[in-house]
């Protein structure tokens, strides 16, 4: 039988930013435990305290392995933006590479031009700078457009590419926005770069949030 413990750690060990805290005793384990009580009453399927979620997390702390090996703090070298940014979300009925294809051409060269593509099964999600989001329109318009959303920015952070070698790096930033009411939409990765999607009006709390953490 999984014990109350081992549901905790299962959980924790995923979240790299309240695993650090919890090390350093910075975490509100009282609000830890509330927050991730649900969680451990489905999958017992009974009454947990949340007293014994506060007793297995001071376990873990204890656990002198877990901060020998506790996750190293990401460190961000470089903050840039890009705006405004629009958000187009289509379905994806057929191949979308050809318009895609004309469209990257039409784009070849603009470096001040920001166009980042989410291809997955069903749908099509285009972040593209306000300055050419009627050629996308007009490129992708055999297609059905589901969302537009506006007034969005792209924070691009840029970081050391040792940091993919670790677990939970992501995570320490989007934990970071969230511990600061900062909604993302959207994020990509790619191995030196974070870029986050999130409404335009947030942009300065979001930089000042992050390099306070970070940099």
């Amino acid at each position: 039988m999984t014990t109350i413990s081992q549901l905790v750690w299962s959980i924790i060990s995923k979240d790299a930013q309240a695993l650090d805290y919890l090390c350093k005793g910075l975490l509100n384990t009282s609000a830890y435990a509330a927050n991730i009580l649900p969680k451990i009453q489905a999958s017992t399927l009974s009454k947990v305290s949340q007293g014994s979620i506060i007793t297995a997390l001071a376990r873990i702390k204890k656990n002198s392995q877990i901060k020998t090996n506790s996750i190293p703090k990401m460190k961000i070298d470089d903050i840039s933006l890009r705006l405004p940014i629009f958000e187009l979300v289509y379905r994806k009925n057929r191949d979308p590479n050809p318009d895609l294809s004309q469209i990257y051409q039409k784009l070849e060269g603009l470096e001040s031009v920001h166009f980042n593509v989410i291809n997955v099964e069903n749908e099509l999600d285009i972040f593209v700078s306000y300055s050419r989001l009627e050629l996308v329109k007009k490129q992708m318009r055999s297609f059905d457009l589901l969302l537009e959303e506006k007034n969005l920015t792209a924070i691009i952070l840029e970081y050391d590419a040792k940091f993919r070698n670790f677990p939970g790096m992501g995570s320490q930033i989007l934990s970071c926005l969230a511990q600061n009411s900062i909604n993302m939409i959207e994020c990509i990765t790619t191995y030196s770069k974070f870029i986050i999607y999130i409404k335009q009006d947030l942009a300065n709390l979001a930089i000042e949030a992050l390099k306070s953490e970070f940099m």
